[in-house]
């Protein structure tokens, strides 16, 4: 049973912008100012109403647990460590990290047990669009959305026997120092008996990610293609492979928006080569999907047969939507470079409020607006449209 709740518009339109927000972060052992950040992002507002499962939160609401982690955090030595932009990060990380629990609110009718599924991954796509709306750069943002998106993952990764692919993945996403402190911060901001055992678990998964040598950076492979086949098969770990002069190479072009000034000059400078899929999210209701799908497929297997680089056009940012492409062509053995066109605020506020969308959750699901990762290519560019 789904608890109804609505994402404020006023915090995607809001005046205040990134620099009011650095010079509003709190310094190491001082108190928020509460309501200025709830004024910033009224979102959190039905955090106050929004119960937790009493097992894992003995705390109560998602309100009451959010205050508990950014106190946590301002209070650790790693937040008094850091500098004034990696403090901004820390702390919104901590103030927004359960922001989509009251929409993803469930309550079991047999258990009556309350859970919040996907409120990792949905929160960073809402987090993504008011971070957006607010022009926060673009480094700062996508730091702030993946941890949002992985807070959880530490905690599963206590409990795994190997760890290391998860976490060499996860090295190439986010800082995963970051990563420990939002969790750190996380466990000791709620009332929980097995608080003392999680933060032993969380100290050895620390020191384990610190021998593997990939605390404060991304985990070093010898090249690309030895971090993708790392990624993709887990195995070519720091491997000397040597990338082939003659591999057949293929642009992936990840848009939302018609006009862009990398796709007409892509397009003209390949004009034969070229395959230009709509977005496979509209396709889904289209009842010759498979057939249009499939074409695309056998096209892309063409110029491959005749070992031709080629520039796929994919209208679609999900996360699926890459992922499916990107290992059917991986098969093939092929160079891939993701060239990924973030829309500007205008078209992200008209794909938002799309009239055919039933509630802003389902708004926000069917965007799956995901920005692509450096392990997902062998070589990856951002590319940002003019408003």
């Amino acid at each position: 049973m789904k608890q109804a709740h609505s994402l404020d518009q006023r915090s995607i339109q809001g005046k205040i912008k990134w620099i009011d927000i650095l010079n509003a972060i709190p310094k190491p052992n001082t108190a928020p100012k509460w309501e200025y950040w709830v004024e910033t992002y009224p979102e959190l507002k039905a955090c106050k109403h929004t119960d937790q499962d009493p097992i894992y939160h003995g705390e109560g609401d998602v309100w009451t647990h959010t205050q508990m982690v950014v106190s946590s955090m301002i209070k650790s030595q790693y937040y008094k460590r850091s500098s004034n932009i990696n403090r901004a990060i820390l702390f919104l990380s901590a103030l927004l990290h359960d922001i989509a629990k009251p929409i993803t609110t469930t309550i079991d009718p047999k258990t009556h047990r309350i859970g919040h599924p996907n409120h990792s991954p949905i929160g960073a796509i809402m987090v993504r669009i008011l971070l957006s709306q607010q022009d926060f750069p673009f480094n700062i943002r996508e730091e702030i959305c993946n941890l949002i998106h992985n807070h959880q993952k530490p905690f599963y990764l206590m409990l795994q026997k190997h760890p290391l692919h998860t976490l060499y993945k996860l090295s190439w996403e986010v800082s995963l120092s970051n990563l420990i402190a939002l969790a750190r911060a996380d466990i000791k901001g709620r009332i929980n008996e097995d608080n003392p055992i999680n933060l032993k678990r969380l100290k050895k998964l620390q020191t384990f990610i610190q021998q593997s040598n990939c605390y404060h950076q991304p985990a070093y492979f010898n090249n690309s293609l030895s971090r993708r086949i790392f990624a993709y098969t887990k195995t070519g770990l720091l491997s000397d492979i040597d990338i082939p002069n003659n591999t057949l190479r293929v642009t992936l072009i990840l848009k939302l928006a018609d006009k862009s000034s990398i796709v007409t000059q892509i397009k003209s400078n390949d004009i034969n080569n070229v395959i230009e899929s709509t977005s496979f999210q509209n396709l889904r209701q289209d009842p010759n999907a498979s057939i249009v799908i499939n074409s695309m497929y056998t096209k892309a297997e063409q110029f491959i047969k005749l070992n031709q680089n080629f520039t796929w056009i994919v209208n679609d940012l999900s996360k699926l939507t890459r992922h499916k492409i990107i290992t059917w062509l991986y098969k093939f053995n092929v160079h891939i470079s993701v060239i990924y066109v973030e829309p500007n605020k205008d078209t992200l506020l008209d794909i938002i409020r799309l009239d055919n969308i039933k509630s802003e959750l389902n708004s926000l699901m069917s965007l799956e607006w995901d920005v692509p990762k450096p392990w997902e290519s062998d070589q990856i560019d951002y590319h940002f449209m003019d408003s």
